[in-house]
């Protein structure tokens, strides 16, 4: 895996939830300098999945924006994602009708 990270200063937007499959060179989001004058692209410096992102409005230069996890297979990926949601739906079928979730 590997983080993308912000090339300046500025206020972040990012445009890619988490969990999405990136190309590389895709854009993930923009930083804009602090009065709006100048806004850059935040590009995925790998193809994979973003298993992490900054929420944070402002960022300083050099802080990680994106994690994106990269793999040889995608049906070896496909096959562990499915077996995790089985795992959370039984889960969730345990649990019953209580709803309130549990704390992590």
């Amino acid at each position: 895996s590997s983080w993308t990270r912000a090339e300046q200063d500025g206020m972040f937007r990012a445009i890619v939830p988490l969990g999405e499959y990136v190309e590389e060179g895709q854009t993930l989001g923009y930083i804009a300098d602090p009065f709006g004058d100048r806004e850059i692209p935040v590009e995925a410096g790998a193809s994979g999945i973003v298993i992490g992102r900054n929420n944070l409005p402002l960022v300083h230069e050099g802080e990680a924006l994106f994690h994106v996890a990269r793999f040889d297979s995608v049906h070896r990926v496909a096959r562990y994602v499915q077996a995790f949601n089985r795992e959370l739906e039984e889960d969730q079928d345990w649990q019953g009708s209580d709803p309130e979730p549990p704390i992590v």
